[in-house]
């Protein structure tokens, strides 16, 4: 209970908050999953007034295996006020925060899990945006590479690509290609502190593709060399 506490007030002086009331237009990643654990347990940790209402907290949905859990979070609800916001997080650590506090919470409702092997895999499920690489590309005359500097120019100068004998500017881009459905694959084991308590610890990370979840295929290639421009995620 104590270490329940303790959490709770870390989080309380960040102040980060689960709107109630928003829903996700995500794809169905992963398809056909059965949950089966409220998500509302999750906030047992939490000090009620931080979050208002808890009727409608929908924001996580969780299912137990034989080695640990399976969850997926709704992070369109996820928004940083208060003392978080004091401390210039932004959602992506705010997102790091988050898994691990979601980790401290199941290993805590089922520490049975934590015994012999002393291990547990959570796998959150992430739906993450494909990107491609696109490419622009200004013909450069070397008498023109540079047209001119200012006075205390700290450089560095635009960089130029020589191709077949030719200068050019490239200007590139990352666009939006498509959703690929990843996980994020946590193996979670006991630390010991300076007291002797024991606390979880994430012992590894790593992320792959669901199975059967790609983006989509790309048959664009660069305007210059023509090359292939995949369309691909960093889940890939």
């Amino acid at each position: 209970m104590k270490e329940k506490m303790k959490f709770g007030i870390i989080i309380s002086i960040f102040i980060i908050f689960f709107g109630s009331k928003a829903k996700s237009q995500q794809v169905d990643c992963p398809p056909n999953q059965e949950w089966e654990i409220e998500t509302r347990t999750l906030v047992e940790f939490y000090p009620y007034f931080i979050l208002g209402g808890l009727d409608d907290f929908e924001a996580i949905k969780a299912r137990r295996t034989d080695d640990g859990y399976e969850i997926k979070v709704d992070w369109s609800s996820l928004y940083v006020g208060g003392m978080g916001g004091l401390f210039r997080l932004t959602k992506e650590e705010v997102k790091q925060m988050m898994y691990k506090a979601i980790i401290i919470h199941f290993t805590e409702r089922n520490c049975s899990g934590m015994g012999d092997p002393n291990e547990m895999r959570f796998v959150f499920y992430e739906e993450t945006e494909c990107k491609q690489l696109k490419h622009c590309y200004l013909r450069v005359k070397k008498e023109q590479r540079v047209f001119c500097t200012d006075e205390g120019w700290p450089g560095p100068d635009p960089e130029f690509l020589n191709y077949q004998g030719e200068e050019f500017y490239n200007v590139r881009k990352l666009v939006t290609c498509g959703k690929q459905c990843c996980q994020y694959i946590f193996i979670v084991d006991r630390g010991v502190d300076e007291h002797g308590s024991r606390y979880p610890r994430i012992k590894s990370f790593t992320k792959i593709p669901n199975p059967g979840s790609n983006c989509p295929p790309s048959t664009d290639v660069d305007c210059l060399k023509g090359e292939p421009e995949p369309c691909s995620s960093t889940c890939e």
